[in-house]
């Protein structure tokens, strides 16, 4: 058995080792919070990589691993302390009945010290298959702990396709008390969506993406605003979302499109047309359009846009209805022009061909009559040839007897003879 002297000696430095390990809790933990955000961002940012080790243990250390350990290490060691000293011996323990009380209570204020504030909820962030993510910590050194948006090259090594990343977290004191504290973020993760998007730049504001005129504006040389409308396509490669984080940030592709890009594609537009004249601008507007779109497909890659397609939404608009009116009736008298032209040069057509039928006509006939006439004299001398057969067969065959009961009475002879000759 332990002597009283013993047993108030043993109380005396537990009561010392609690002191000094419930102030040791406090300045490490004070100590902790101060690197917490950069260490803990620095392995968050270790989630990307492709290693179940490397993985767990930088979600683990993202997940305030070394402030777990240190918060069971010291409630262990109050554990044995006085879980010792109270199954200790029944007599010391009696005798020290009446100390145990306060310093019971001192030990259970410690490990509440230890587990009171919010509870560390585990914070995740999805990554959907058609976005590129980066995780970013968010506190840290300038230049060795803390990754920032430095370099292409950097974001390159800080991003990954498609997964689900459990962020950091770090205590961040709200009051006085060891308690008073909330859970906050010590790393972000940024997402760009490559999804390809398209736009309509419109004059109606029911046929555009946007319910505005969102057409392109510009004046010809001859001072006449005019206005056309434009589509264009534009998506994001997998091998280009860095270079487009590094120059865009977080900002989405339809704005970047809307904004950059339309402007880059307007100025293109505005200096060509300035440069002629509203007949050769109507008549080239499609090489205008062509050319801008080239160049921007050609700037805007270096950005790590990819212009899939760019051309004209319609045709050529114009600022004022007059404008408009007076070309309408430039159009309608030409039409009529070219109408009457077109009829002047068929009538003349029609002519030559009647002409030509009559003619043809007419040849056709005198063929046919020259036909008809040798056709005739033909079927004359077939005639006069079978008659004087006919008259020499007779001749050959007649006894100079005419039968009386064979002709007419009042009938000619035929052949020419006279009855009594």
């Amino acid at each position: 058995m332990q002597a009283p002297s013993q047993s108030k000696s043993g109380l005396r430095w537990r009561v010392i080792v609690t002191i000094l390990l419930g102030a040791s809790w406090l300045i490490l933990r004070s100590v902790y919070g101060a690197v917490q955000g950069p260490v803990e961002g620095s392995f968050a940012a270790g989630q990307v990589e492709d290693s179940i080790v490397g993985y767990s243990f930088s979600r683990a250390m993202a997940n305030g691993l070394p402030l777990t350990i240190m918060n069971w290490t010291i409630m262990t060691i109050l554990g044995i302390v006085w879980l010792t000293y109270l199954f200790g011996a029944k007599k010391a323990a009696k005798a020290a009945a009446g100390s145990v009380a306060p310093i019971t209570a001192l030990v259970l204020m410690a490990l509440g010290t230890i587990g009171c504030g919010p509870a560390r909820v585990e914070q995740f962030v999805e990554i959907k298959p058609n976005e590129t993510a980066y995780v970013i910590p968010l506190e840290g050194a300038s230049q060795s702990g803390q990754a920032k948006f430095d370099s292409v090259q950097f974001l390159e090594q800080k991003k990954v396709a498609a997964k689900r990343i459990s962020l950091g977290l770090r205590m961040k004191s709200t009051g006085r008390m060891a308690w008073d504290y909330e859970w906050i973020p010590t790393d972000r993760v940024i997402t760009v969506d490559r999804a390809p998007i398209t736009r309509e730049w419109t004059a109606n504001p029911n046929t555009g993406t946007a319910n505005k005129d969102q057409s392109l504006h510009m004046q010809s040389l001859d001072s006449i605003p005019i206005h056309i409308g434009a589509t264009i396509t534009a998506s994001i490669s997998e091998s280009d979302a860095s270079v487009y984080l590094y120059n865009y940030g977080a900002k989405p592709l339809h704005e970047v499109v809307d904004s950059n890009i339309r402007t880059y594609i307007l100025g293109e537009l505005t200096t060509a047309f300035a440069a002629v004249n509203l007949a050769e601008g109507q008549k080239d507007k499609a090489d205008f359009f062509a050319k801008a779109g080239a160049g921007a497909k050609e700037y805007f890659k270096t950005k790590g846009i990819s212009i899939d397609y760019f051309g004209i939404e319609g045709g050529i608009g114009y600022d004022n209805a007059q404008v408009q009116a007076s070309l309408d009736q430039k159009y309608i008298a030409e039409n009529d022009k070219n109408v009457a032209k077109n009829e002047q040069a068929a009538q003349v057509i029609r002519n030559e061909t009647a002409i030509a039928k009559a003619q043809a006509d007419a040849k056709a006939a005198s063929m046919f009559a020259a036909n008809i006439v040798a056709l005739n004299a033909k079927t004359e001398n077939e005639i006069k040839l079978t008659l004087a057969q006919a008259k020499k067969i007779a001749a050959e065959r007649w006894d100079t007897h005419l039968p009386a009961n064979v002709i007419p009475e009042g009938a000619a002879f035929i052949f020419d003879l006279k009855a009594g000759r």
